[in-house]
């Protein structure tokens, strides 16, 4: 891993992002972040997490009757073979009950996500923690589970309205990180 420094300017705002389980483990990073308070994070982007072991959401009740089957359960299952590992917060962040002081966060899920209930009611927790949390919901059809793996569509339908959400994440980060820190030279 190379130092910030070497990849971009000294005090360069640092993202974490993932999908899925890289959703996860971001948001796990967030957290150790804010625990360890280093590095400070400027942001975190979770497209469709995967946040919450227990697998008991309408979304994915519904993706379970669907053709993909109960992927998640194996994911979690190989993730965490023992229950108990489940309780730690960084090991599943939908349970974390301490979200003060997380940076700000983007939130993608899909009408047609098998996580999109984790991923709403997460994004529900960190306003309610008094955190920035932006949320969308893209419309369906996103073409589920095949949308990550496909060349971007320059005429999909959600494009701009991705386009402009991640903008207003951004401007919205960087304003916050521009408050709690000052002007960045």
């Amino acid at each position: 891993c190379r130092p910030r420094h070497k990849l971009a300017g000294a005090g360069a705002p640092v993202f974490v992002a993932g999908e899925e389980a890289g959703g996860n483990i971001a948001a796990a990073v967030a957290l150790m972040a804010r625990d360890l308070q280093e590095p400070a994070l400027a942001g975190q982007i979770l497209l469709s997490p995967m946040l919450d072991p227990c697998l008991a959401t309408a979304s994915l009740r519904d993706a379970e009757a669907g053709p993909v089957g109960c992927t998640w359960a194996d994911g979690w299952h190989n993730y965490l073979p023992r229950l108990e590992d489940a309780s730690h917060p960084y090991a599943a962040p939908g349970s974390a009950f301490r979200l003060a002081g997380l940076p700000p966060t983007l939130l993608i899920t899909a009408q047609d996500d098998p996580l999109r209930d984790e991923t709403l009611a997460y994004a529900a927790r960190l306003r309610a923690a008094g955190l920035v949390a932006l949320d969308t919901v893209l419309p369906v059809p996103t073409g589920w589970p095949c949308s990550y793996l496909e060349p971007a569509d320059p005429q999909n339908a959600w494009g701009p309205l991705l386009r402009e959400r991640f903008g207003r994440f951004f401007a919205t980060a960087l304003d916050a990180r521009t408050a709690a820190h000052g002007a960045v030279a």
